[in-house]
């Protein structure tokens, strides 16, 4: 089996990283969306009430229950936004880490400093692994979030739009 040097361990940490900046570009990019439906619906408020009020007579509960389905998926995916900006980023496996931020951020430099310089090839490597594996668990969370919430948003857009053609 190959061995494996650290500037690779670097690079995939790099690119494992990266996905993580992704996936918080594309919440951004959600966000605007939910955004605009949410002000969508605020600007449009009265002639949904108008339309739920010609529907009165027939199937109120369903004007209703669309009404509500719409208010509870945005809702919905708006939480799995949420979720997404804020997944779980602490490192369960090491308190002792030279390469997670928030275990840096606890040393005082001075100890940081030496516990750097007194770091092995083979525990860089160790620590390394354990960060590509933290950061490739909180892009995976991210992502399945984002997914989720792209999904909620598809199906209100769809609701609405279907809300508009039968007006």
């Amino acid at each position: 089996m190959a061995k494996i040097n650290l500037d690779f361990m670097h690079s995939e940490l790099n690119r494992v990283s990266d996905w993580v900046r992704f996936a918080d570009r594309k919440v951004a990019f959600l966000a605007v969306y939910y955004s605009a439906v949410i002000s969508y619906i605020l600007v449009q408020k009265d002639q949904f009430i108008e339309t739920i009020s010609v529907y009165s007579d027939n199937c109120l509960w369903l004007s209703h229950l669309i009404a509500f389905s719409v208010i509870g998926l945005l809702f919905i995916g708006i939480v799995y936004l949420v979720l997404a900006i804020f997944p779980r980023t602490k490192n369960h496996y090491t308190n002792k880490s030279l390469f997670y931020f928030g275990n840096i951020a606890g040393m005082k430099l001075i100890d940081f400093t030496k516990n750097f310089e007194k770091l092995s090839e083979a525990d860089a490597k160790k620590q390394l692994t354990e960060q590509i594996y933290t950061n490739s668990v909180i892009a995976s969370k991210k992502m399945e979030c984002i997914k989720s919430s792209s999904k909620l948003l598809l199906v209100s857009l769809l609701i609405l739009a279907i809300m508009h053609v039968y007006k």
